[in-house]
Parts: structure tokens; sequence; C-alpha cells
């Protein structure tokens, strides 16, 4: 980030991303001319992309897992295309402190995660811990303008 301005745009397309130039300016106070010049370059340098937070209950995935999973090192590449590939998997998480990977998959019942852990059992484990994810407290919630800037 260039300046608290940046951050300023940038915190209001997090909390919107289709938030309109007329609203970011004024929340912001920075004339709309320079949020243009400046969004285009946060978008290009800083935006990954942008992306819609669903609630999966509404399509029926009412059950929200989270896998810790540690593979022997002759897995780890095969479940690393096995987690990629599974259509029940939302995000996949590379990690360290003893793990290999983090988890986050939704599922219809409980009978859908024991499937998934079976298939999960085909794999070179070396530790699984499985987190029931009951509600989101804090999701996507940083707000970068109220950090200390370097």
């Amino acid at each position: 980030m260039e300046s608290r301005e940046d951050a300023l745009i940038l915190d209001c397309i997090r909390g919107n991303s289709r938030c309109a130039l007329a609203d970011i300016h004024r929340k912001t106070k920075i004339p709309v001319s320079t949020i243009f010049v400046r969004l285009r370059r946060i978008e290009a340098s800083v935006v990954e992309k942008y992306v819609s937070f669903a609630d999966f209950s509404y399509f029926g995935f009412g059950v929200r897992m989270a896998f810790a999973i540690s593979a022997n090192k002759k897995d780890r590449k095969m479940l690393k295309i096995f987690l990629s590939k599974f259509p029940n998997i939302n995000n996949i998480y590379q990690t360290g402190n003893g793990f290999d990977f983090f988890v986050e998959a939704v599922f219809r019942n409980l009978a859908e995660v024991d499937s998934f852990s079976d298939k999960l059992g085909s794999f070179r484990l070396k530790k699984m811990f499985v987190y029931h994810l009951i509600e989101d407290l804090k999701r996507e919630g940083l707000t970068i303008s109220s950090q200390e800037m370097p």
C-alpha cells in the first residue's frame, strides 16, 4: 500500500466490491478522479479477485467442516490433487505447525462427511483433526486503514 488513501479505498471495496466511486468518495472524502486512478492501480497490483460470500445452506449444504490434515510425504502431492478436485471443498490452505493442509468443506449431511472421511482414509495420514464450523464470527474483516502504515 502506498498511502493511507489507498488503504481507505481498499477498505471500501473489501466491504462491498460493487461500491460506487461516489459512495467511496462519501466515506473517504477523496476526490472521485483520484479514487478512479488509485482504484485501477490497486486492482492491478493488490486485488487478487472479487468474490461473493454465499450462504451454502440455501443450496442444501448445511454442514460446514474444517480439517487439519498431515500426510506422509509420499502421499502429500496426491492428497493435494484429491482435495483440489473434490467438489465439496471450499478452501484449502497449505500450513505448517505439524499439518500440511487446512481444508474447509461444505456438505449436505453428516453421511457426506463420513464418505469424505472414508476417502481420506485411502491416504496415509499422520494425523487429522476435524472441526464442525458453526458460525462465522468474523470473516474478511481486517481494516487496512486502521493499521499502522510503514
